[in-house]
């Protein structure tokens, strides 16, 4: 992104919106419809999707809709949904006027005062990305959410079917797009159909079997980077994949894993992060983090100092230590 874009991270325009838990799509309202793709809750199920808060009358929220479209048009719709909730008048014709004026185009779905449960919003824009199984993977400024994006598209079960058009493995191929029974299952089928005196069948079947190991590969790689950098994500993490395995020797080394769960190093660095959490969101919220410092906002910032260095002393060597660090140096 260019350097006038990035600038545009630090000027966001105040906006009120209601504190409520974590971010979720369940019970999402998807506001008055403006323009765009109709979309509904049920339609967002197994897709990966950018809601983001904007405002007619907001410079960086403009500046941001020609990349939003860019990576609507980048990404398949068949995977990625992007929801447009405009925040800052009622007047739906002039919502879509200017939606249109900057180049937003007609594939995101535009809404008026959508809303999503759990949001922790204060200024625009701010945007939210969930991947394809609902889980919240970003919630910040748009300017920074593309690599993320890039990364969840290649988690999607897309990943797991690409490089071959099915006639003899249909049904197996669905069942993995949209993670229907676990994996155990369908390599089940597959393990059957590679018996098959169809020549195209075997190859079908082969093909599968090994994206779904590749798919292992990778996660096993994710894991053991996610069990030195992010306790929280690791645990949601090896949880996950062992359900979408199943009973398969392919969940026999994420089960190893899972035993490290309780372990009392790891729950010493799970702790430590959900405190760093708590520490990181009161500085998000009285405007310490994620954009320029005003006023009111430096009048906390000795008792947020103080608070991370107390985190430090009581939690010497965690993965929460390093974050907190790394937060308090951004202040020298």
């Amino acid at each position: 992104m260019g350097k006038t874009f990035r600038a545009l991270a630090c000027l966001f325009c105040l906006l009120p919106i209601n504190l409520v838990a974590k971010p979720t799509l369940n019970g999402i309202n998807l506001g008055q419809y403006v323009s765009g793709k109709k979309v509904s809750p049920e339609s967002l199920k197994g897709k990966i999707v950018l809601f983001e808060y904007w405002g007619v009358n907001c410079p960086p929220c403009l500046a941001s809709i020609p990349h939003l479209k860019k990576w609507q048009d980048k990404y398949s719709r068949d995977y990625f949904v992007i929801i447009a909730s405009q925040y800052q008048t009622m007047d739906v014709k002039s919502a879509k006027s200017v939606w249109h004026k900057r180049g937003g185009g007609d594939e995101i779905s535009v809404v008026n005062f959508a809303d999503i449960q759990g949001v922790s919003v204060s200024r625009l824009p701010r945007c939210f990305l969930f991947d394809h199984t609902g889980k919240l993977i970003h919630d910040g400024s748009p300017f920074d959410v593309e690599e993320k994006i890039e990364k969840a598209f290649k988690a999607t079960p897309a990943e797991l079917v690409s490089g071959m058009t099915y006639q003899f493995c249909k049904t197996e191929a669905s069942a993995l797009t949209k993670r229907k029974g676990t994996f155990a299952s369908i390599i089940k089928k597959l393990e059957k159909k590679k018996t098959s005196e169809n020549e195209q069948t075997v190859k079908e079947a082969e093909h599968l079997l090994s994206k779904i190991d590749e798919w292992v590969k990778k996660n096993q790689t994710k894991v053991d980077e996610l069990y030195g950098t992010d306790p929280l994500e690791f645990k949601e993490e090896v949880e996950s994949i062992i359900k979408t395995i199943g009973k398969h020797d392919h969940a026999d080394w994420f089960t190893d894993k899972a035993k490290l769960l309780k372990s009392k190093e790891y729950r010493n660095e799970l702790t430590a992060i959900k405190y760093f959490e708590k520490w990181r969101l009161k500085g998000e919220k009285v405007g310490l983090l994620g954009h320029k410092i005003d006023s009111k906002a430096k009048k906390y910032l000795k008792t947020f100092i103080k608070g991370g260095q107390s985190l430090i002393k009581k939690y010497p060597g965690t993965i929460a230590e390093k974050k907190i660090s790394e937060t308090l140096d951004s202040f020298r």
